[in-house]
């Protein structure tokens, strides 16, 4: 089971412990965020000043693009934490809006 978080953008500087500025360590690993590159522009490129916006229309694109999958999407103002035991799964926003996007699991 994957847990994520979307810090807080920093308010001064490009290093330190910040999270800002040059390549980190996670970066060289690999991005436990998303499992996919696709969902994570879907989801940017969905993404509006407005929850119920942005949700509504990362969704519709989900439907266009991946019509026999279920997804499921979530959107919150700010920093959030998702959990998932989904093998696909993406989470990006802006420091304003995060949102999260999981393959739906049959039990």
């Amino acid at each position: 089971m994957s847990l994520f978080k979307i810090p807080s953008p920093c308010s001064g500087g490009g290093g330190g412990g910040c999270g800002c500025g040059g390549r980190k360590k996670r970066a060289v690993e690999g991005d436990d965020k998303c499992t996919d590159p696709e969902l994570r522009k879907l989801i940017l490129a969905g993404i509006r000043n407005e929850v119920a916006e942005s949700r509504n229309n990362i969704v519709a694109a989900l439907k266009k693009k991946h019509a026999a999958t279920r997804y499921l999407v979530t959107c919150a103002q700010g920093e959030t934490v998702f959990q998932s035991t989904a093998d696909e799964f993406c989470t990006a926003g802006t420091p304003e809006l995060t949102c999260h996007v999981a393959r739906a699991i049959d039990a």
